[in-house]
């Protein structure tokens, strides 16, 4: 078994639908859910990892591409930390705003601490 396969945990959700003709069909939704990804949080990081969330934090703010799109201002403030900014929300502002995605790479790169980009 490979390292990957043995950090990755499946979860299963099962369900019976009826079709028009009145046959019964079984349908299984597989999730993946892996533990090898960092988050950038002390507390949930192994402590070989180096933590860019403040371990003080009791909160994270784990953002959305509509906040990102339309509360970029907000989000430049140095007063928000603890931000978490997943690799979806990156491609999906860069598919609808260059600029705002330029201006939140800015942000994640600039040495600004408690602000971490997180892989899906």
């Amino acid at each position: 078994m490979s390292a990957s396969a043995q950090l990755t945990t499946t979860v299963d959700r099962v369900f019976v639908k009826r079709t028009r003709r009145g046959q019964v069909k079984t349908h299984v939704r597989q999730t993946y859910l892996r533990d090898d990804l960092p988050s950038g949080s002390p507390h949930i990081d192994g402590p070989e990892l180096e933590p860019r969330l403040s371990a003080s934090a009791t909160r994270y703010l784990v953002l959305d591409t509509n906040v990102v799109l339309h509360q970029i201002d907000l989000l430049e403030r140095p007063t928000l930390c603890d931000v978490i900014v997943t690799q979806t929300v990156l491609d999906e502002v860069r598919h609808n705003k260059i600029s705002v995605h330029k201006r939140l790479r800015a942000l994640i790169t600039d040495g600004m601490p408690h602000r971490a980009r997180t892989p899906d």
